[in-house]
């Protein structure tokens, strides 16, 4: 592994220096330490290679999972040091102040959940879910089989996640402009204290409703640029192998800071579109201005339509594209269009509707709310409904549960990508029309007429049909509860009483199976048979998904037609009152997490999922971590093996280079890798290694622990994380017959699984069984041994030795310079 040269900062081809502790320096430290590394490595008070001099054994690298746990409980260790990284992503080894590391593994952990939870404004992502939802769908699309049906797919999803961006700043005017300044303010149904705001004109009104919208609009756009800086923009380093055959091995595929700024500008021109039509509705002196603008309006929503089309914002066609003319372009007319937006919000002071009395305005008798505003609300329900079927088309026609061996284990028989986008535009519309009827309530009580008597307010038919789908959701959420526990008593009863493959019998014939007392085995059977319905996560939630899309399409087309049967109503109104509370206790929460790390780690695993994936089709949406811990794996595991520096922008350089200013320190041989990866962090370990160089993935094992990597993402995934992804991954884990890879099951499991084959089928070598509880045991034990499901994996005694195992294939190496 010694390079040509060793000097920092040359030309010629070199290996890269060994890691040195110290955060970005040698006499670099945390404040959260109670000393700094340096001098606790050089005190032999932590696990450093090159102590005690022999052969250098491979460095224990472990990557926690979904919630953020601490490097103590990852380490098992009451004390630790952070070797690198920052505050809010670093690595951290073992520490005994005031004792010695000799004969303690060499391990490190890298802890990353910061990045999700630690700022306090990452709470406000909640209210922007169906936007990452989109993002996750455009991942979940079938291999490439079908090319341009593909490609038509994902331009239906940057679609999509335009509308929906268009109906959330809709519903923000819609709230701001109509209900508040508009209505409300007219007939004197605001609070007091507001009263300054209801005292002024109609113009003025308008003009200062449009403050707030302009800055939701800004806001979005601030916190995806704020996020860019930190994720999108870092590189894996060069020498990614941008493999054929292997998705996730593409050298831009973490590095997706052009189209994702192309996209916001379309996002941000259409949002200022809405503004602007919504400004220019009601009548006024000067129609042709009115008319010029609505004809505006619709030109830049155009315009943005035509941009999100074209391949060149595709993220995977243009993700390490260069910024050229047609960027300064785009991005003059996204600004260009806030600026009017705000010129036409200012203007509407003087150019004011003119009323004739107080219950109509010129040319438009009886125009209690905006005019046209309701029903641009109702388009907005039901277009992002319309590009979801748009979508299942374009899925159908790629057959994606033909794919292979993957199709007896594809989700939702590939239409993964369509059931998630459809429930991202429920999630809005069903959202936003709760909101409406929240604020709404609060202020007066709406009536759905369009010509009231002016003692209500008006909302439009999509804030009824909304309450109409919650209440569906919620009875079919009922019925969907009431089906899985039917199937899991059955599967309970045959894990218990039953032989063959994954039944007690057959798992515990030589732990106990014969001694186990009833209540052993319906303990174990229920909980094994309860963590089995995982896999039936994609069934439920189709069952709740398509019957609130038929109810809140079919009523919105009934009330849209002058339908009104009473129970229907009641039915909506009932709903509508459930989803005011539920939406009162989302902005209590939302308000708590803004205050709590710990409320905010509470979004759990759900959350990490959705944003482990990059913003691909919905640039506002929440950013992905993945886009800054796996690059950091990356380039942590090239300084540990000893990779190839390379000039021009390399990461690894770069650190390097900090660490040896001022000269001398402790530097660390280099070592082989073993990377350990529990639930999330599997699925990072797998991005990681796709994204290292030949030559140093020879120097790397992997072992797995809880991975959702088949059970959840190889079938939601399946051009990433399918069965012929992980195919290949095992290939480049593999030399000579042995495999650097193995993946650790327990059956009490409820989220990771097997990955190529059930541990209990014969020649299974990649998956084995990782016994929980470790026996059975007869019922007169006063004491059982303890289930852990799906945590406490680095500290079950059962995973040392395959950890063990796979060390031992990689080590022992000569030391490196």
């Amino acid at each position: 592994m010694h390079g040509e040269t060793s000097g920092v900062g040359g030309s010629a081809q070199r290996t890269l220096l060994g890691v040195s502790p110290g955060l970005g320096a040698v006499e670099g430290f945390s404040g959260d330490d109670l000393t700094n590394p340096a001098a606790a490595v050089a005190g032999g008070e932590v696990p450093f290679a090159g102590h005690h001099g022999g052969a250098v054994t491979a460095l224990e690298l472990r990557i926690h999972g979904v919630g953020g746990a601490s490097a103590e409980e990852n380490l098992e260790t009451p004390s630790v040091l952070q070797v690198a990284g920052d505050h809010r992503a670093g690595f951290y080894r073992p520490w005994f102040p005031g004792g010695s590391a000799a004969g303690r593994p060499r391990v490190e952990a890298y802890c990353w959940g910061k990045l999700n939870y630690q700022a306090s404004w990452s709470a406000l992502w909640l209210l922007l879910l169906p936007f990452g939802l989109v993002n996750v769908a455009h991942w979940a699309l079938p291999a490439d089989r079908h090319p341009r049906l593909l490609t038509a797919s994902r331009v239906v999803l940057r679609l999509l996640g335009l509308a929906l961006t268009t109906a959330f700043v809709g519903t923000t005017a819609y709230l701001c402009l109509d209900v508040l300044a508009w209505q409300a303010a007219r007939y004197n149904r605001l609070w007091d204290w507001l009263d300054f705001f209801s005292q002024r004109s109609i113009g003025v009104r308008l003009t200062l409703a449009a403050v707030p919208v302009l800055l939701v609009i800004a806001g979005l756009w601030w916190l995806s640029h704020r996020t860019q800086g930190d994720y999108e923009k870092r590189q894996s380093g060069y020498g990614a192998p941008d493999e054929d055959g292997w998705t996730l091995s593409s050298s831009s595929f973490w590095c997706g800071d052009t189209p994702l700024r192309r996209q916001r500008q379309a996002h941000l021109t259409v949002a200022s579109a809405v503004l602007i039509a919504v400004l220019a509705m009601p009548a006024a002196p000067l129609p042709w201005l009115r008319c010029s603008l609505l004809v505006l309006a619709g030109l830049l929503a155009l315009g943005a339509v035509v941009c999100l089309a074209t391949p060149w914002v595709d993220r995977v066609t243009q993700g390490g594209a260069d910024r050229g003319r047609r960027d300064t372009v785009s991005e003059a007319v996204a600004w260009g269009s806030f600026g009017l937006a705000a010129a036409t919000a200012l203007g509407r002071i003087w150019w004011q509707p003119t009323v004739l009395d107080r219950g109509s305005y010129a040319g438009e008798p009886g125009a209690e709310a905006i005019p046209y505003d309701a029903r641009f609300q109702d388009v907005l329900l039901l277009v992002p409904l319309g590009l979801c079927l748009v979508l299942l088309i374009l899925v159908w026609g790629q057959k994606p549960w033909r794919d292979g061996r993957q199709s007896l284990d594809v989700m939702a028989k590939g239409f993964t990508p369509v059931v998630v986008a459809l429930l991202a535009s429920l999630v809005a519309g069903v959202f936003g029309s709760t909101v409406i009827m929240s604020v709404a309530n609060v202020l007066a009580r709406p009536t759905a007429t369009e010509e009231g008597s002016g003692r209500g307010l008006i909302v439009p038919y999509a804030a009824y049909a909304g309450g109409l789908a919650f209440a569906v959701t919620l009875a079919s959420v009922l019925v969907v509860g009431i089906v899985l526990a039917g199937k899991r008593r059955r599967m309970a009863r045959h894990v218990r009483e039953c032989d063959g493959l994954g039944t007690l019998a057959s798992v515990y014939a030589d732990r106990g199976a014969a001694h186990a007392g009833p209540d052993c085995r319906k303990e174990v059977a229920g909980t094994w048979a309860t963590s089995k319905l995982t896999d039936s996560g994609a069934g439920g939630l189709v069952g709740i998904v398509l019957p609130t899309a038929v109810a809140l399409v079919g009523y919105e087309a009934y009330l849209l037609g002058g339908g009104g049967v009473a129970w229907l109503g009641a039915v909506a109104q009932y709903g509508t009152t459930i989803g005011v509370f539920v939406t009162g206790l989302f902005v209590v929460y939302l308000r708590s997490a803004l205050t709590s790390s710990i409320k905010r780690k509470r979004f759990g695993f759900f959350w990490d999922v959705v944003t482990f994936w990059p913003r691909a089709c919905h640039p506002l949406g929440p950013p992905s971590y993945a886009e800054r811990s796996v690059p950091e794996v990356v380039t942590r595991i090239r300084r540990v093996v000893g990779d190839e520096a390379r000039d021009g922008g390399d990461p690894a350089v770069a650190q390097e280079m900090a660490e040896s200013f001022p000269p001398g320190g402790i530097r660390e041989p280099h070592s082989p890798v073993l990377l350990v990866g529990y639930s999330q962090g599997s699925v990072i370990a797998h991005a990681a290694i796709a994204q290292l160089p030949e030559g140093v993935r020879h120097r790397v094992a992997l072992l797995t622990l809880a991975a959702p990597l088949r059970r959840l993402y190889g079938r939601a995934f399946p051009a990433y994380f399918g069965t012929a992804q992980l195919d290949v991954l095992r290939s480049r884990l593999s030399t000579t017959g042995t495999v650097r890879w193995i993946n650790l099951v327990r059956r009490s499991d409820y989220v990771g699984g097997w990955v190529l084959q059930d541990p209990g089928t014969s020649g299974a070598v990649l998956d084995r069984e990782i016994f929980d509880p470790p026996v059975l045991w007869a019922d007169a034990d006063p004491a059982p041994p303890p289930m852990h499901l799906h945590s406490d994996w680095f500290a079950d005694p059962q995973t040392r030795r395959f950890a063990s195992e796979l060390a031992g294939i990689i080590s022992p190496h000569p030391a490196g310079p």
